[in-house]
C-alpha cells in the first residue's frame, strides 16, 4: 500500500465525513436540471439588471416579471433594476468587465442583433442548454450555441404622424422621396436599417436613394425612442424607425402616430437576452429569461412596452404581428448569427450612410 493511500485512510478515520463531502461535490461538467437551477436561484436570492426604462417595461416591467417568476417556481427572489445607458454602452461595459475579471454589472444583457458580434468575439456570454431545461422555448429562439434567446421581434419601418401622413402615402420606400415630404422627415444618426436594406437589394440602389434622401428629404436626426417628436408634428415621419413598439405605445395612449412597413422593404431583427459568464446570479437570470418565453411573460412585455416575439404563439403581440405582415409575403430577418458572419461588410456600408446623413451631401 502506497504512502498516499495510507495517509488518505488515516484522514478518513479521523474525519469520517470527509469522503462523503468530497464525493458530494457536483462535477462542473454535470448537466444542469431545472430543479438544480431553481435551487441555485433560491440560494442566489436576487437578480440585478441594468437597462433603460424603455426596455422591457423598465422598472415596472421587472416588478411584474419578479412576481411571475416567484409564482412559477415557488421562490422569493428580489429583482433589482438600475436605469442604464444605451444597449451598446452597456454591452461595452460588460465586455470591459469580462476582460477585467470582475463581476458583471447586470445579470442579463438585452440587445439587438447588431450588438452581439463583439460580445461573441469577446466570449462574454455563457452557453445555456435552454431547450433541455425549458422545452417550451421555440427552437428558432435559441442562437449562438445557447448564448442568446430571442425575446422580441423588431420590424423596421416608418413611424408617421397620422395628422400629416396617411398609410397610402408610404406604400413603398420611394414614396418618402416625393416633393411634398422635402425637409419634413427625420432619420437616425445611426442610419438605422439602411445597411440591412442594402444587403437585401444591393448598395447601388440604396446609394442612389440616399443621395436624394439625405440631401433633400431629411430635416433632422433623432434617436429611436424619440417618436414623440413625430407625434408632435415636428417631423412628418421617421425613416427608418428601429421597431414598431415605440410608435405603437404612443398610439395606444392616444397620440397621432402609427407605424407602417413599406411593402418593398420588409426586414426585421431580433432583440435577445444573454447571461454574462461573470454574472453573480446566473440561475435567477435563467429563470427570468425563460419566463419571458411564456405566454404570461410575453403578455407582460406587451402590456408594459408593446413588445413581443412572434415566435411564441397565442400572445397579444402575435395577433398584431400577423396583421402587420398580412400583405407582406417575404421579409428578411437579420439575426445575430447572420451579423456575426457579415458584420464587417455591413458596418462599412453603415458607416457610409451615416456620413451621408450627417453631412446631407453625396
Amino acid at each position: 500500500m502506497g504512502r498516499r493511500m495510507r495517509l488518505w485512510i488515516l484522514l478518513a478515520c479521523l474525519f469520517p465525513g470527509l469522503g462523503y463531502v468530497q464525493s458530494s461535490i457536483p462535477s462542473k461538467s454535470a448537466p444542469s436540471t431545472l430543479a438544480s437551477v431553481i435551487a441555485e436561484a433560491r440560494r442566489e436570492g436576487v437578480l440585478e439588471v441594468v437597462w433603460s426604462e424603455v426596455t422591457l417595461g423598465g422598472s415596472k416591467g421587472l416588478v411584474a416579471m419578479e412576481k411571475l417568476v416567484n409564482q412559477k417556481y415557488g421562490l422569493n427572489l428580489k429583482f433589482h433594476f438600475t436605469p442604464g445607458p444605451s444597449m451598446s454602452s452597456i454591452g461595452t461595459r460588460l465586455l470591459q468587465e469580462k476582460r477585467a475579471g470582475v463581476v458583471s454589472s447586470s445579470d442579463v444583457y438585452i440587445g439587438m442583433s447588431s450588438h452581439f458580434p463583439e460580445l461573441f468575439k469577446g466570449d462574454v456570454l455563457q452557453a445555456v442548454e435552454w431547450r433541455t431545461l425549458f422545452p417550451y422555448i421555440p427552437e428558432r429562439a435559441v442562437e449562438l450555441g445557447g448564448r442568446l434567446v430571442w425575446i422580441w421581434s423588431a420590424p423596421l419601418g416608418v413611424a408617421y404622424n397620422t395628422n400629416l401622413v396617411s398609410p397610402e402615402d408610404i406604400q413603398r420606400i420611394s414614396d418618402v422621396l416625393k416633393p411634398k415630404w422635402k425637409g419634413r422627415i427625420a432619420s437616425t444618426p445611426f442610419a438605422t436599417g439602411f445597411d440591412l436594406w442594402a444587403d437585401m437589394v444591393g448598395e447601388e440602389k440604396v446609394d442612389a436613394f440616399m443621395q436624394s434622401f439625405a440631401r433633400e428629404s431629411v430635416r433632422g436626426l433623432i434617436r429611436c425612442g424619440e417618436e414623440r417628436r413625430i407625434a408632435s408634428g415636428e417631423f412628418a415621419m421617421l425613416v427608418f424607425d428601429c421597431a414598431d413598439s415605440f410608435a405603437r405605445e404612443l398610439k395606444d395612449a392616444g397620440a397621432p402616430i402609427d407605424f407602417v412597413i413599406p411593402l418593398d422593404v420588409a426586414m426585421m431583427y431580433p432583440f435577445y437576452a444573454g447571461i454574462p459568464k461573470n454574472s453573480a446570479h446566473p440561475n435567477a437570470a435563467k429563470l427570468y429569461i425563460a419566463a419571458l418565453q411564456t405566454k404570461e411573460g410575453q403578455d407582460i412585455l406587451w402590456d408594459m412596452s408593446r413588445q413581443g416575439s412572434h415566435l411564441i404563439k397565442g400572445t397579444k403581440y402575435t395577433a398584431v404581428f400577423e396583421k402587420e405582415f398580412r400583405d407582406i409575403k417575404n421579409y428578411k430577418v437579420f439575426t445575430a448569427d447572420y451579423l456575426i458572419e457579415h458584420g464587417d461588410r455591413l458596418q462599412k456600408i453603415l458607416n457610409k450612410y451615416q456620413q451621408m446623413l450627417l453631412s446631407g451631401k453625396k
